[in-house]
């Protein structure tokens, strides 16, 4: 290769976009520049790489544009090494600076250029020294052209597609108009969702075609949802606005915050907490927009931060408890703990401002002593299916989330017979349990002393403070609080602030989302519609879900059963488990599966009825083998008693003189049935008692439960 001159090349490439004709533009393009690189020793088919790499395997074909010049006069292709020399060489006489565009559509460029040329006075004789980066189409630039003799002036228009309509003849529109002077594309519904773009002037069969198009691309475009997320009465979250931006900076943040709180109507943020995470864009705007505010950050992230340096559970468990503490003196006795261990750890967490992440720095009498995000996550979870939706639907889907949830939660807290919302009055039950380990001193009227060992702290009932300042922060009664009003029989739920009741609930979800008509009965404007932010990909597969930190485990957390109380799920007592439960014999356990419950429990029965079959045969067997051993018996007894009965009826017959031997056989023969008899009665009943019990304790299982037919019986279903 030669070149007019020696040194490094910027290249700006222009790619994503489309060729429009009449005029020819590159319709809403993406601009990669590559500044300072020296190709003088690099082929063209190793350039094609390169640039296939740098748009991401999207390199079709490849134009450049002469310095100066319009697309239309100066595009030229770039298909093999000659074309690459006179591309490197009107580079470098154009001060070491060109463009490329690329073609993703193969579309008939040459011969829309020769068309373009061809025609005289439309589109021609376009104006040699203007910049190519003008042939760019934007959303901002209007285009306009030239009017020819034979064609009459349509009244300009702010909208550009309306500026792009066909021209209309003198004759009127009765007159036949040239179908092939229009050349804008036609929707093609076939292609793959992700390369959908829309074109101006592009053609669509109807409505739905235009629709799925719109969303398609609004889908792969993308953007950020920005959302502010309150709390109820409840102390759950109340979803207060949210609003989609082309990317989330300090502009965007003092534009929503500006909506904010001019709907709120807190002015410069006077008696405003806002938590927030560490973006230095919501930082900053919310310095500008709401210096008066109270500014949290999220003691989450800030640990996230801090663990990637000092890792540990001794680091983990001190962060946390000066995080939570209330006071300063236990702050700063767990930050010297800290510093005791690293002093690089107390610097890092020094830097990060702690009255914006410690309780114990936190501004009273609002009611919140949150420091965790962990609000805004929950609604980022409830919508979580909605976002992976083009944005009109999500937004749709997202306003309707809202207007059934508030309408469920003022039905929720009419139903409430209570004073005080549930989630305030289980805490209020912890602190209750709790107060038993604290000794109350009187001081004055509704003037307490709290004791537990070292720890004292004071407590006015009439103010309502406590000297730990969990009461002045959160509106509830502490546990030392609590202890004070047991002191005198009181009812703890009448401290509490009245945010937290039953009345302020109601007031919360008195407003609701208004219902709308669908999109078809919407209003026309007049005005420009309304289109997707402009494109902005950030490397790498859209994140959906939360983005967790590195240090934080992946996957289903599990909870360690170490030092718990077992729990019986046949008795539901304590100190045991299923297993071991002693209502159920050691053969009769059930075993642990329950998937396969049904199926071990059956074979367990069925081996059961075998054994006592087993059992009863080999008695019936025994108890057969007895009654032989008694039938011989009793037959020997019987010859026995039947020789004596003769005798004794043959004396008897003599000495009552009654000879007759008929009548004594007969005699003999009763005689000998009733002995028979007799002996036999024993086994007449059946079985003997204990193969009776056997079978009666046959083990019964059914969906209720378990147990024998004779100590613990069930209910057959």
């Amino acid at each position: 290769m030669s070149f007019s001159t020696d040194g490094a090349l910027s290249i700006d490439v222009f790619h994503k976009g489309v060729f429009v004709p009449k005029p020819l533009m590159y319709f809403n393009p993406d601009k990669t520049s590559i500044t300072e690189v020296d190709l003088r020793n690099l082929e063209f088919k190793d350039f094609k790489i390169y640039i296939r790499n740098l748009t991401k395997g999207m390199c079709h074909d490849m134009y450049y544009c002469l310095p100066n010049r319009a697309l239309v006069d100066g595009l030229r292709e770039l298909r093999d090494e000659d074309d690459y020399v006179r591309f490197l060489d009107a580079g470098y006489k154009n001060g070491r600076r060109i463009s490329i565009y690329i073609d993703h559509d193969h579309e008939p460029l040459m011969q829309w250029i020769e068309e373009e040329i061809a025609e005289d006075g439309v589109y021609g004789d376009s104006d040699p020294s203007s910049d190519d980066v003008d042939s760019v189409m934007s959303d901002d630039i209007s285009v306009d052209h030239e009017v020819d003799d034979e064609v009459i002036e349509i009244p300009k228009s702010v909208d550009p597609f309306l500026s792009k309509k066909n021209l209309i003849p003198k004759g009127g529109v009765d007159e036949e108009v040239d179908d092939e002077v229009h050349h804008f594309p036609i929707h093609d519904p076939d292609q793959k969702w992700d390369t959908m773009v829309p074109v101006l002037g592009m053609r669509f069969s109807d409505r739905y075609e235009l629709k799925q198009m719109i969303t398609n691309y609004a889908v792969f475009k993308g953007g950020e949802l920005l959302a502010a997320i309150g709390r109820d009465s409840n102390n759950q979250m109340y979803p207060l606005a949210w609003a989609v931006v082309s990317v989330e900076n300090k502009e965007t943040w003092k534009w929503f915050l500006d909506l904010l709180l001019e709907d709120i109507g807190m002015g410069d943020g006077r008696g405003l907490t806002i938590i927030s995470d560490q973006h230095k864009g919501l930082v900053e705007a919310v310095k500008e927009r709401a210096p008066a505010c109270e500014h949290r950050q999220c003691a989450r992230h800030v640990y996230a931060n801090f663990k990637k340096k000092y890792t540990g559970v001794e680091f983990r468990k001190l962060f946390w408890r000066a995080a939570k503490s209330t006071t300063e003196s236990a702050f700063r006795s767990y930050m010297r703990e800290i510093n005791a261990m690293s002093t690089h750890a107390y610097d890092h967490l020094m830097e990060r401002d702690p009255k914006t992440w410690c309780k114990a720095f936190f501004e009273l009498d609002r009611c919140c002593d949150a420091m965790e995000n962990g609000i805004s996550e929950s609604f980022n979870a409830a919508i979580v299916e909605a976002r992976k939706k083009p944005i009109i639907s999500m937004l749709e889907e997202v306003r309707v989330y809202v207007m059934e949830r508030m309408y469920k939660q003022k039905g929720k807290g009419e139903k409430w017979n209570l004073d005080i919302c549930p989630s305030i009055r289980r805490r209020i039950e912890t602190f209750k349990e709790q107060q038993r380990y604290w000794d109350v001193t009187p001081s004055g009227p509704q003037i307490y002393e709290v004791r537990q060992l070292h720890e004292v702290y004071a407590v006015d009932l009439d103010q309502r403070t406590c000297g730990c300042r969990a009461w002045q922060l959160t509106g509830i009664p502490c546990v030392h609080g609590i202890a004070a009003i047991f002191f005198l029989n009181g009812n703890a739920e009448e401290y509490v602030a009245v945010w937290f009741t039953t009345n302020m609930f109601g007031s919360c979800y008195r407003y609701n989302v208004k219902p709308t008509n669908g999109a078809d009965m919407w209003p026309e404007t007049g005005l420009q519609s309304i289109l997707p932010p402009r494109h902005r990909r950030m490397p790498g597969r859209p994140k959906v879900n939360r983005k967790k930190c590195r240090t934080e485990k992946e996957g289903k957390h599990t909870v360690s059963k170490k030092g718990g109380i077992p729990k019986c799920g046949n008795c539901h007592q304590e100190g045991h488990n299923r297993r071991r439960c002693p209502l159920l014999k050691q053969d009769e356990q059930l075993p642990e599966e329950v998937g396969s419950e049904e199926v071990v429990v059956a074979e367990e029965v069925g081996a059961e009825e075998e054994v006592v079959a087993e059992e009863v045969r080999a008695e019936e067997e025994v108890a057969a083998e007895e009654v032989g051993v008694e039938e011989q018996v009793a037959a020997e007894e019987v010859g026995v008693e039947e020789e004596v009965v003769v005798e004794e009826v043959v004396e008897q017959m003599v000495d009552d003189e009654q000879p007759n031997e008929e009548q004594a056989a007969e005699h003999v023969v009763a005689q000998h049935v009733q002995v028979v008899a007799k002996k036999c009665n024993r086994r007449k009943g059946g079985p003997s008692q204990r193969i009776t019990k056997l079978k009666l304790m046959r083990k019964v299982v059914t969906k209720d439960g378990s147990g024998s037919s004779i100590d613990n019986p069930v209910t057959l279903i």
